[in-house]
């Protein structure tokens, strides 16, 4: 029996997948339970700004949002 015979059936991307174990390994963080690429936390500053959460962000040059320091009792920069 080789590794690719050992599968785990998931969802990846709105599909089923059928999904090595050993591929599987690689990509997991087995100590925290949680996968290694977590995609979802790049949507944490649109959510936040679709919740009009009192933040600022600014697109840095890697073209992500990224949090502005906090400016005290001053409203939010406009996005």
């Amino acid at each position: 029996m080789s590794d690719d015979s050992i599968c785990v059936l998931g969802i990846s991307k709105r599909n089923l997948l059928f999904q090595p174990v050993a591929q599987l390994r690689q990509e997991t963080d087995f100590e925290h339970r949680i996968p290694k690429e977590q995609w979802w936390l790049k949507l944490r500053p649109l959510m936040k700004i679709l919740a009009k959460y009192k933040a600022s962000y600014e697109v840095s040059d890697s073209n992500q949002l990224e949090p502005m320091p906090h400016r005290g009792h001053e409203e939010p920069a406009a996005i």
